[in-house]
């Protein structure tokens, strides 16, 4: 396969998009365009160039303030820290076991670095959407709150 990610665009089919999560699947095909017509978030698909309308992964970045009160890192910090949201990552059920997650989780890392290099911030959140997420990004380097295991950021910006 000879793949590639690139922003979501009309082009691209997300209605034939399946993850296997009925929840993940709906935002690709009802709300992710829409939502970076509003400028809200911004989703990036992966493709085969065989077939460059067909979804094989996807995620979304948006920013977002962390409240600092149930975050990971043990020194002093103000109340709310700017970072990051990775609101989505889903990769299809077809394409899974393929190294597509770890493609684009890299990708959103990167971008993320990129944007706080440029405008501030501190590093990448995510909402893991059950134990299996949680895992993935667990073994990626993220660190759980606190007070919640599957709320988990990774520190791109600190040292």
């Amino acid at each position: 396969m000879d793949l590639r990610i690139e922003l979501l665009r009309k082009g691209h089919r997300p209605e034939d998009f399946d993850c296997g999560k009925p929840q993940l699947n709906e935002w690709l095909h009802r709300f992710a365009l829409q939502q970076q017509d509003k400028n809200y978030a911004r989703t990036r698909v992966v493709v085969d160039e065989k077939d460059p309308g067909g979804v094989l992964g996807y995620y979304s970045l948006l920013p977002c303030q962390l409240d600092t009160q149930h975050f990971p890192a043990a020194r002093k910090l103000p109340q709310r820290l700017p970072c990051l949201l990775l609101g989505k990552l889903a990769v299809a059920v077809k394409s899974m076991q393929q190294g597509i997650g770890a493609l684009l989780l890299a990708d959103a890392i990167d971008r993320t670095r990129l944007a706080i290099a440029e405008v501030g911030g501190i590093g990448l959140f995510v909402e893991a959407i059950d134990d299996e997420a949680r895992s993935f990004y667990r073994h990626f380097g993220f660190e759980a709150f606190r007070d919640d295991d599957r709320r988990l950021f990774l520190n791109v910006a600190w040292p």
